[in-house]
C-alpha cells in the first residue's frame, strides 16, 4: 500500500487532506461544541441541532485551513528564495505534519475528558 502512495502522488494529497478534516474534528470538538450550545442557547434555538452545527462548522473551517495552508508555504518559500522546489510536496508535508499534530491535541483532549484534575 506505501508503494502506491509513494507512486501516486495525488492519492496521497487526497488521503493527507481528508485525514487534515478529520484530525482537525478530532482536534476541536469539545470547543467547537461548547460554541455552538453557547450560540444556540443565546438564540434560543433547539440544541438538537448542537451536533450538526458542530460537525458543519468544523468542516468548515478546516476546509478554509486546506485552502490558507498552501498559500502559506508559497509565500514562506518565496520569503526564503527557494524557487526551484517541489512546493507540492512541502504543501503535503506540512498537511501530514499538522495531521500528526491535530491527532495529538484530540488524544490530549480525550485524557483531559476522561481525567480530569479534581
Amino acid at each position: 500500500m506505501f508503494t502506491k502512495l509513494k507512486s501516486n502522488f495525488r492519492l496521497s494529497s487526497l488521503i493527507a487532506r481528508i485525514l487534515f478534516v478529520l484530525t482537525f474534528i478530532f482536534c476541536t470538538w469539545q470547543d467547537m461544541l461548547f460554541a455552538t450550545n453557547l450560540t444556540l442557547q443565546m438564540a434560543e434555538m433547539p440544541l438538537d441541532m448542537a451536533l450538526p452545527v458542530m460537525f458543519l462548522t468544523a468542516i468548515l473551517l478546516a476546509v478554509l485551513l486546506l485552502l490558507i495552508i498552501p498559500f502559506a508555504i508559497n509565500f514562506l518559500l518565496n520569503f526564503m528564495r527557494l524557487y526551484n522546489i517541489p512546493r507540492a510536496e512541502y504543501v503535503l508535508i506540512a498537511l501530514l505534519f499538522c495531521d500528526v499534530g491535530f491527532f495529538c491535541c484530540g488524544l490530549l483532549n480525550l485524557v483531559n475528558l476522561f481525567t480530569p484534575i479534581l
